[in-house]
């Protein structure tokens, strides 16, 4: 059993949990523990990273129930309160994490203290227009066709309507935030810099939301630290962001 006053640090600990993406096909690999590893160092506080079920062997409420267990389990079993918690995700973990963030009421779940998005995916449909003006530009892995790929697996085929809100988190609800503040990083160069865009204009009228915008930057760049430097400006700006 624990002594009450190791209870107590817990409960005013600060803690991370990070949704790791990858166009929704495939679970934690080396590059998002490097990712979790590196904001460990940085802010000091222990990192949680959930290989939550996600790609075609499972659906999407596998993928939902995985995430708000992860929550659970740092808010119930390792009582910290969530006025200390910090959610980040890059990519397709935005769409993950914002489809668990919509049922935290239903769960009886207090919102987290903070969200960092990292070139977040928001309209499975695929109907923002930076997807063809930006195609051009955006030297990321990242192609439309990669795009059309995940989408089929994410719907099973086109078996799911793209806009229900756990597969596109720009028509989800997002009251449970309302006590939360939350950062959008994207680049200017992104196919989805207009899905980063609507969800800032969502968010901004429940929440306190900031959107970053950065000049000539690809699709999830800010995970590439270690050879970027717009990278790791935008890393110092998160982490003013989370001590303010």
């Amino acid at each position: 059993m624990r002594k009450l006053g190791e209870l107590r640090l817990r409960e005013n600990q600060r803690v991370v949990l990070y949704i790791h993406g990858a166009a929704f096909q495939r679970r934690s690999q080396d590059l998002n523990l490097k990712t979790a590893e590196r904001i460990c160092e940085m802010t000091g506080y222990p990192v949680y990273v959930p290989d939550y079920r996600i790609g075609i062997d499972y659906s999407i409420d596998e993928m939902i129930e995985d995430i708000l267990a992860s929550y659970k389990y740092l808010v119930i079993a390792c009582q910290y309160r969530p006025e200390n918690m910090t959610l980040i995700a890059d990519s397709s973990g935005c769409t993950s994490l914002m489809a668990a963030l919509q049922r935290l009421e239903e769960n009886f779940l207090q919102g987290p203290k903070e969200v960092i998005l990292m070139s977040p995916f928001t309209d499975a449909a695929l109907t923002n227009q930076s997807i063809q003006r930006n195609k051009g530009k955006d030297i990321a892995f990242l192609s439309n066709q990669l795009l059309e790929n995940s989408v089929r697996v994410f719907t099973r085929g086109g078996r799911r309507d793209t806009k229900r809100a756990e597969i596109s988190p720009i028509v989800g609800d997002y009251y449970s935030l309302k006590d939360t503040k939350v950062l959008i990083q994207v680049g200017k160069d992104e196919r989805l810099l207009d899905d980063s865009v609507m969800l800032y204009h969502k968010l901004r009228r429940i929440c306190s939301c900031t959107l970053e915008v950065y000049e000539d930057m690809f699709h999830n760049f800010a995970t590439y630290y270690s050879m970027c430097d717009m990278a790791k400006f935008s890393w110092e700006n998160y982490l003013d962001f989370m001590s303010a």
